[in-house]
């Protein structure tokens, strides 16, 4: 099993709901009826953090659980460990949306001014470059995963290969990307600030490291007070 799939499984915010509401019950008892009334529940009184708790959470953040729980469900008729999947076709109610989106509606996007504004203010930052494919589309775990072999600096292109992410703050996976449609070739943004980064991380580091990421060091835990001095 995948590293960062378990670590986001056990953390995920849908199987936290889902096992809260539903789970004290047998897979095979459950019914299309449990599954409506947990979405009642998540829509009045299902907020733990991020606001008041007890209230109910977002329309969309409630269709992201039920996903969550189609997709384990249809995972589960796929293994037979279920005979239907009691939650396909149960949906967030139409009211409910319709009122989230009249009263939370989506900020408008930035225009080429306002775009070109956040470049030019932060060009002179040292991780100037790595942003950059960041702003492209490129997932944080690509863009960690980027090594200097994957730049072709005379075609000025880069090629998605690898992904790197950290698990729980402690560990660092490095793996291929998650479908073959994630390997791509795209245009390399900013040619002269990739390369001047290229030699800001030589210099820094001192051994020319083959990733376009830097080891990012945690600062030493304080000792107690009553720990003798190392």
């Amino acid at each position: 099993m995948s590293g960062t799939w378990s670590n986001d499984w056990r953390n995920d915010a849908g199987r936290v709901h889902v096992h809260s509401y539903l789970g004290y019950m047998r897979l095979q008892e459950l019914t299309e009826e449990h599954v409506e009334s947990m979405v009642a529940w998540l829509l009045v009184g299902a907020r733990r953090r991020g606001g008041q708790a007890g209230t109910g959470l977002r329309p969309s953040t409630a269709q992201g659980v039920l996903s969550r729980l189609k997709e384990a469900l249809g995972r589960a008729v796929v293994r037979k460990l279920a005979h239907v999947n009691v939650a396909e076709y149960v949906k967030i109610p139409r009211r409910a949306r319709k009122e989230d989106k009249r009263t939370n509606k989506r900020p408008a996007p930035w225009n080429v001014v306002e775009a070109k504004d956040l470049l030019l203010g932060i060009k002179d930052e040292r991780l100037f470059a790595p942003l950059i494919p960041s702003l492209m589309g490129l997932r944080p775990a690509e863009v960690a995963g980027l090594r200097w072999e994957d730049i072709d600096f005379d075609a000025e292109t880069l090629v998605i290969a690898n992904t790197r992410t950290m698990i729980g703050n402690a560990r660092v996976l490095e793996k291929d990307t998650k479908t073959e449609a994630h390997e791509r070739t795209l245009p390399l943004p900013v040619k002269q600030a990739m390369l001047a980064f290229q030699v800001t991380q030589e210099d820094v580091d001192g051994r020319g490291l083959s990733a376009l990421w830097l080891h990012v060091r945690r600062p030493p835990r304080p000792a107690p007070h009553d720990s003798p001095p190392a």
